[in-house]
């Protein structure tokens, strides 16, 4: 984690503790990390934010996975931040906190390429447009996701940071001010997508992203397992 945050400079670490902790143990390692002052981590589904929550992790969770309407009273009762790329999640969250009494933060998802969940680039006015409706949901950042990041060849990846680059600037304003992009590779090998914050996956673990990284540090990293 030293080496990972003296790569990044003062940016938080949100570091990936789902399918528990890559087989580590997300208990142990969330404590761990909590320890060491680390207080934002990513899971994949709501299911294992609510077991850490439970275990008495005092931490919020970035749900990272697409979710369904159905898991929105979860979302709202345990610290949990999703990730929403639809307009209906956003209205069942919002509907959800009403009833609460409570606001939810949500961190928006768009796809800068990868082809798999997120809003398109071109439909993020409108979203955020629609999302004004809903004053429960406070949308607290926008983030992507690199397919690629740890290939030799790196266009592809900065083909998609110059159209989060972009995207940025719409979200801006709309009062959007976090955004988050890189993962163990980016982390290591394109400091331009660091943005605000980072989330580190397989080199938390001591792992390398994969054995083409450009960046030296990378060997530095031992496995903790």
């Amino acid at each position: 984690m030293r080496l990972l945050q003296g790569l990044v400079g003062t940016r938080p670490l949100w570091p990936a503790i789902k399918a528990n902790a890559y087989g580590h143990g997300a208990e142990i390692v969330g404590r761990h990390l909590v320890n060491l002052g680390y207080k934002t981590f990513c899971v994949a589904h709501v299911s294992e934010a609510i077991d850490l929550a439970e275990a008495g992790l005092k931490a919020t969770f970035i749900v990272l996975s697409a979710t369904l309407p159905e898991n929105s009273p979860y979302l709202v009762a345990y610290p949990c931040e999703p990730v929403v790329c639809t307009v209906e999640m956003v209205e069942s969250l919002a509907g959800e906190a009403a009833r609460t009494g409570k606001t939810i933060s949500v961190h928006l998802k768009i796809d800068t390429g990868m082809g798999r969940v997120g809003i398109r680039p071109d439909a993020v006015e409108d979203f955020l447009e629609r999302c004004r409706d809903y004053p429960n949901v406070s949308i607290k950042g926008m983030m992507s996701h690199f397919p690629m990041a740890d290939e030799a060849d790196k266009s592809f990846s900065q083909q998609q940071i110059a159209q989060f680059h972009r995207t940025r600037e719409v979200a801006r304003s709309y009062g959007i001010r976090t955004f988050h992009f890189a993962n163990s590779a980016a982390i290591f090998d394109l400091p331009d997508a660091h943005s605000d914050a980072v989330r580190p996956g397989i080199s938390v673990y001591g792992l390398k992203p994969s054995h083409v990284m450009s960046n030296p540090q990378v060997d530095a990293l031992q496995p903790v397992l």
